[in-house]
């Protein structure tokens, strides 16, 4: 499999063994053909604008995506870097990162906005 840049379009190779009679080309190999072409288009980074605690484990987030609504992260509270957050107050200094585009806490602790959205996205639709 093979890969080639030509006027920011990406062409994935599917094989390079002979064609046949495709479109002229015989007897040899046809990339025009025999192609998938892909988007050199990166995917949009997702960031969290603003965070508000409501009450013991959830928040309020608001994504630049225009999706907005509440998480319960009492599940998500294990292991060495988020079990500390299970003091409320501790839960409640939550902030957005600025250069992460995330929350996060003093001690270091963040979550990914896409994990973050998946949750928004779950309790809507339950």
């Amino acid at each position: 499999m093979g890969c080639s840049f030509s006027s920011g379009t990406n062409y994935i190779t599917l094989s390079s063994l002979p064609v046949g009679n495709a479109r002229g080309c015989a007897n040899h190999y046809c990339p025009s053909r025999h192609s998938i072409k892909c988007s050199l288009t990166p995917p949009r980074m997702l960031h969290i604008l603003s965070v508000q605690p409501t009450a013991e484990y959830r928040l309020q987030l608001r994504f630049d995506d225009g999706v907005e609504g509440e998480v319960d992260l009492c599940a998500e509270l294990t292991g060495t870097v988020f079990e500390p957050l299970r003091n409320v107050e501790l839960f409640r200094q939550v902030m957005t990162d600025a250069e992460l585009h995330t929350i996060a806490w003093p001690s270091g602790a963040d979550f990914a906005p896409e994990f973050l959205r998946t949750l928004v996205r779950q309790r809507s639709a339950a």
